[in-house]
């Protein structure tokens, strides 16, 4: 079963487009902080507005923690639910979705650079 992250997902702010962590990610006004970064880790804390839409992007792999419940359908089709404290591994894929839910998700991604 594909896990949600494209936090897990992708960038969420126009500066970041170009991070190594989404290959390809197009712009769109998003929400994303860096809480860590180092020459090991990259930490971001994601939040998706209810009902929000994320375009098809390449992720790289990552932990993903769910601070909120959400529930998400990818653009195959497949929906997923979590509750807030789920921790997931995301392998690398390329996907998009939408939040069906009428509250925003919000998640923490660990991101581990290098081999």
């Amino acid at each position: 079963m594909k896990t949600l992250a494209w936090v897990f997902l992708m960038p969420f702010c126009a500066a970041s487009a170009q991070h190594p962590m989404h290959e390809g990610a197009p712009e769109e006004p998003r929400q994303v902080t860096t809480v860590l970064e180092n020459d090991t880790v990259q930490v971001l804390r994601i939040r998706l507005e209810p009902h929000q839409k994320i375009p098809v992007h390449d992720v790289t792999p990552r932990v993903v923690v769910y601070l909120t419940d959400e529930h998400f359908r990818f653009d195959t089709g497949v929906e997923e639910t979590h509750k807030a404290g789920d921790v997931v591994w995301l392998p690398r894929q390329r996907h998009g979705g939408e939040n069906l839910s009428d509250q925003p998700a919000e998640f923490i991604v660990i991101i581990p650079k290098g081999t």
